[in-house]
């Protein structure tokens, strides 16, 4: 984890910007006013990311990081996306939602601008984390 401890992820220089990016058109919610899909993806990516070196969750968060830089569909389940870093195939939400927990893992205090803050928490609670 030591290479993490190198920037904050605001001054990433590929992290920068990822704001604009994700943060459209997150609003597909319930009545409770939360996605319960990117709460199962987060669910999904803190007990996938627990099984792993922190450095692999490093490099697979950046990976997405640079993926949205050109944009991710987040709101059509049929477009899939792969990683190099992360095996699996995976929908743009999902990456989202990935990218969000790995972030949050490195430092708790980031806003990442995904605008999936209530699912991360409710995640969170739900697996005691």
């Amino acid at each position: 984890m030591e290479w993490v401890s190198r920037f904050t992820w605001n001054e990433c220089p590929v992290c920068r910007g990822i704001t604009v990016q994700f943060a459209w058109n997150t609003q597909k919610v319930v009545d409770d006013g939360f996605r319960p899909d990117a709460v199962e993806y987060m669910i999904g990516a803190m007990k996938r990311f627990s099984e792993l070196p922190s450095e692999q969750v490093g490099h697979a968060v950046m990976e997405i990081a640079q993926l949205g830089q050109t944009g991710l569909e987040i709101n059509n389940p049929l477009k899939r996306y792969s990683l190099t870093n992360l095996d699996g195939d995976f929908s743009g939400l999902q990456l989202l939602c990935y990218m969000h927990v790995g972030m949050a893992l490195f430092d708790p205090g980031v806003d990442c601008g995904s605008g999936l803050q209530r699912e991360y928490e409710i995640a969170k609670g739900m697996t005691g984390n």
